[in-house]
């Protein structure tokens, strides 16, 4: 029997924890006003500024960068997007089964059942991120990692957040410590400018006066995810910008800097489902000449 079939028998009917979905997106697909009940376990964490959210009755929460929220299923919640101005918004959720197994029960236990939490070093947002990642691979790596990354985030969550008096949760002090937001930040800021460069990490090191050990672990602390996969994110998310807007696959692949049209294509595919092209088609860009 196919070894990828009987694990995902053991995850759907013995394992009461599953991942369903996990998304980092940017404001043009997903940044709307309107409300909804959740249907599942979600943690969702903005790196930008993302608007305000109510969650059942109680009051208007700002969702600016550095807060998190983890609902749990039957939330009634109601998202206001009228407020961003800036068209660069970006955020990351997942979605899950099994929220009372991973202890996410103690943390949801209020009359609208959610957890806000403060993360100004986005180890949450880097998390989800990592998820997402990981599902675009295929096999058992996908499976196993995605769930390892779940559990991760688990950990993070429940040893690693403390219950503030005004009712919000906030990462511990040793969590916090240290420079590497900072130097995340910059490397984000830096990759987002000049994302086309044929960046190494040797290079993006001396860019920001750091040693590449420095770069590499700093920024996997800080953000679960490694720079290269950063860069990556970034160029297919400016890759599909591009292609909406009309500009063909080949012109598209050179300006986010890929030099190889067909490794584009091959790396939007694993990512994103389809094919630039396709995609392009779909966006109702208009036929290359």
């Amino acid at each position: 029997m196919n070894i990828e079939f009987l694990f995902d028998r053991v995850n759907r009917f013995q394992s009461p924890v599953r991942l369903l979905y996990a998304s980092h997106y940017t404001a043009d697909d997903h940044c709307r006003s309107g409300r909804q009940t959740m249907d599942s376990w979600t943690l969702d964490a903005p790196l930008t500024e993302a608007g305000a959210t109510r969650v059942g009755k109680g009051p208007w929460l700002s969702r600016g960068p550095g807060w998190a929220h983890l609902y749990r299923p039957g939330s009634y919640i109601h998202h206001d997007t009228s407020g961003i101005k800036s068209v660069s918004h970006e955020s990351a959720y997942i979605c899950f089964e099994g929220g009372e197994e991973l202890g996410f029960g103690a943390m949801t236990d209020n009359e609208d059942g959610f957890a806000r939490i403060y993360d100004p070093r986005f180890l949450i947002f880097g998390r989800i991120c990592a998820i997402a990642e990981v599902m675009t691979r295929g096999g058992m790596q996908r499976e196993f990692g995605a769930l390892a990354e779940l559990y991760g985030i688990a950990d993070l969550l429940c040893a690693g957040c403390e219950r503030m008096p005004e009712g919000f949760f906030q990462l511990r002090p040793e969590l916090l410590a240290g420079d590497s937001p900072e130097l995340a930040d910059r490397v984000y800021r830096l990759l987002n400018a000049d994302y086309a460069r044929a960046w190494t990490l040797a290079g993006l090191a001396a860019v920001l006066h750091v040693s590449v050990s420095t770069l590499a672990h700093e920024y996997r602390r800080s953000t679960g995810g490694s720079v290269m996969a950063a860069l990556q994110a970034i160029r297919m998310r400016h890759g599909q910008r591009l292609l909406r807007e009309g500009e063909s696959v080949k012109e598209t692949a050179r300006r986010v800097g890929f030099g190889d049209e067909n490794y584009f294509s091959k790396i939007f595919r694993r990512r994103f489902g389809v094919p630039p092209g396709a995609f392009r088609r779909q966006a109702g860009a208009p036929d290359e000449s």
